[in-house]
């Protein structure tokens, strides 16, 4: 291959690995978030649809026989990426993507996890080593933020005792108050609603919002709209 035609491909496939590594972060953090971060959820979750992840195993597979000293499959590198770029499709989802700061943490972590790679790999210093190193980082970015995940765990639960006690807190607080929760396998928030726009004729009602059924949507609910007033 070419020195100039070399370059070009360099550009390309660097610039179109980066731009769908990032696309593949965004993805998987959001069914990450999907599967309320629970990682043994998430892996069955991504064993289930393992066909999804085809793609990335062929950029890996064409990274290495790159790397290996077949020039031509540089040109068929860069034509996946940017092939995967054009043809792409977003799923439809339940809920979008929220940037919560637990999100921001398992990124930051990731991106730390991200970072030795990088220098592992780098350390192999041929030039072939930049298509080797976007092809193990698209590859590897699911399996980085499930890892990211599993790292944080012990922050997580931290900040989210944390959380809890405040929370607790604040209903010691409203004395008087009465709470009524709803059990069950199914309607638990069609009742909710219903229960909510009778009571409300009445009394200054709290309801958690949406779906927020789970005890950290309950706890964030008391957390950033309960109030005295409140019956």
């Amino acid at each position: 291959m070419t020195m100039p035609l070399y370059i070009i491909c360099l550009v390309i496939c660097l610039a179109a690995g980066l731009i769908c590594t990032g696309l593949s972060v965004i993805r998987e953090i959001h069914m990450l978030q999907l599967n309320s971060y629970h990682h043994g959820v998430h892996l069955r979750w991504m064993l289930a649809n393992i066909r999804k992840y085809g793609f990335h195993l062929v950029v890996l597979t064409a990274a290495i026989i790159a790397f290996v000293g077949h020039w031509s499959v540089y040109v068929i590198l860069a034509t996946l990426f940017l092939g995967h770029l054009l043809l792409r499709k977003s799923p439809p989802v339940k809920k979008p993507l929220v940037y919560t700061a637990r999100v921001k943490r398992i990124l930051l972590t990731a991106t730390i996890l991200a970072g030795g790679l990088v220098c592992t790999v780098l350390a192999l210093k041929p030039p072939a080593v930049y298509f080797l190193l976007t092809g193990i980082l698209y590859f590897f970015t699911p399996l980085l933020l499930v890892l990211a995940n599993l790292i944080n765990v012990p922050v997580e639960k931290a900040v989210q005792n944390y959380y809890i006690r405040d929370a607790q807190e604040i209903l010691k607080s409203c004395s008087g108050l009465t709470i009524i929760g709803i059990t069950g396998s199914y309607g638990k928030t069609s009742v909710k609603f219903y229960l909510h726009a009778l009571l409300q004729a009445k009394f200054h009602v709290l309801m958690t919002p949406e779906s927020f059924n789970t005890p950290m949507g309950i706890v964030r609910t008391i957390r950033e709209e309960l109030r005295a007033t409140h019956e």
